[in-house]
């Protein structure tokens, strides 16, 4: 399945601004200033937090799959 904005594919591996937000990828609905994925993308962007949120996006693409 691919963003209907942009047209890139979602829910790729290792690639959290691809997540799958009701047919939009993540980093498509933050530039709509969607708060909860402004949010995400800048803990993405935090060296602090980008580790927690790549494991966390790979946990929920892995629950998605099976």
């Amino acid at each position: 399945m691919n963003c209907k904005t942009c047209g890139q594919e979602l829910n790729v591996p290792f690639k959290p601004d691809t997540l799958d937000c009701g047919g939009d990828c993540l980093r498509c609905m933050a530039d709509f200033d969607d708060p909860e994925c402004v949010e995400t993308l800048r803990r993405l962007n935090d060296p602090a937090t980008r580790t927690q949120e790549i494991e966390e996006y790979e946990a929920y693409r892995m629950r998605q799959m099976s």
